[in-house]
């Protein structure tokens, strides 16, 4: 993987990396991704959240849910996710988002 420190890449060059990672896929329901989403919103880590653990690609439609369902957790289930899809993509864990 490219040593480059996330801050340094453009916004172009990180929305490619993270479509790299996932194969272009929303990590929700593995349809083509629309946007980079963080786990952790950027308000509650305004200087670290541009992070490989933190950035997932997601649709419009599984955005629209995460963000309308209020109450659900939905960091611990996209942590899982993260995972879950990093393995069935490159057969490997967390040496990828650490």
């Amino acid at each position: 993987m490219n040593s480059k420190n996330s801050s340094t890449y453009t916004k172009e060059e990180w929305e490619q990396l993270i479509k790299d990672i996932y194969k272009g896929r929303c990590i929700v329901c593995l349809k083509p991704y629309v946007t980079i989403h963080e786990i952790i919103p950027k308000s509650q880590r305004p200087h670290s959240w541009r992070t490989l653990q933190n950035c997932v690609p997601i649709c419009y439609k599984c955005h629209r849910e995460i963000h309308s369902s209020g109450t659900k957790n939905w960091v611990k289930e996209l942590k899982q996710l993260q995972q879950k899809r990093i393995k069935d993509f490159w057969g490997m864990g967390n040496e990828i988002c650490g």
